[in-house]
């Protein structure tokens, strides 16, 4: 089980995202500077963490992972929906503050 879950990890892509959170939070034209949002994103990583084991406890491994799953998914859809709208499509320059979101989401 610890394997497989090591496995899901590595391919969940938080490694890619933690790597490369300046230069995404740069191409998206975040309000917020590129280094400012890479340590609310590091903070919140912190306090996820601690979270996490007070909740594991109370709800169990699985649930959390099932949530834990369907978030990831949904603000990586999300994130990636802003940036083909910026490519592609209308004006999101209003939407700034949607990158910072869908990542501290991502990581919690």
């Amino acid at each position: 089980i610890s394997l497989g879950l090591m496995f899901f990890q590595q391919l969940s892509g938080i490694n890619a995202v933690i790597f490369y959170t300046v230069s995404i939070f740069e191409d998206a034209g975040s309000t917020i500077d590129g280094h400012v949002c890479t340590i609310i994103v590091g903070v919140v990583n912190f306090l996820a963490t601690f979270m996490a084991t007070l909740l594991i406890d109370r709800l169990g491994r699985k649930i959390l992972l099932y949530i834990s799953n369907i978030a990831m998914i949904i603000t990586l859809f999300v994130l990636g929906g802003f940036f083909y709208c910026k490519a592609h499509g209308p004006d999101v320059s209003h939407l700034g503050w949607l990158p910072l979101s869908c990542f501290v989401i991502y990581i919690l």
